[in-house]
């Protein structure tokens, strides 16, 4: 009998994001797109910023092993996502 090694993320239980969780905010994403207005659009751009920075965090959590380079990734990475996002919503709301 096989046993699965869990893999030591470096992420603490709370903001580890699953799976399940991801699938479900790029469903969401993707059905909000089929009613094409402001808001949908909006909130479906949300989701997928939100999707770029749960995937990217646990690579970084699998592959980048000192804390500190980690931190100053996902921070610099939160601040770019912030204002892309913010781009994003001014772009759909003026046009």
């Amino acid at each position: 009998m096989a046993y699965r090694k869990e893999r030591n993320s470096g992420l603490s239980k709370a903001t580890k994001t699953k799976r399940e969780q991801l699938l479900k905010a790029t469903a969401v994403a993707s059905l909000l797109l089929i009613y094409p207005n402001t808001y949908s659009l909006l909130f479906a751009n949300f989701f997928v910023f939100w999707h770029l920075y749960a995937g990217i965090g646990e690579i970084l959590a699998d592959y980048v092993h000192h804390e500190m380079t980690r931190e100053f990734v996902m921070i610099s990475l939160r601040l770019f996502l912030i204002i892309a996002l913010k781009d994003v919503c001014l772009n759909f709301v003026f046009v």
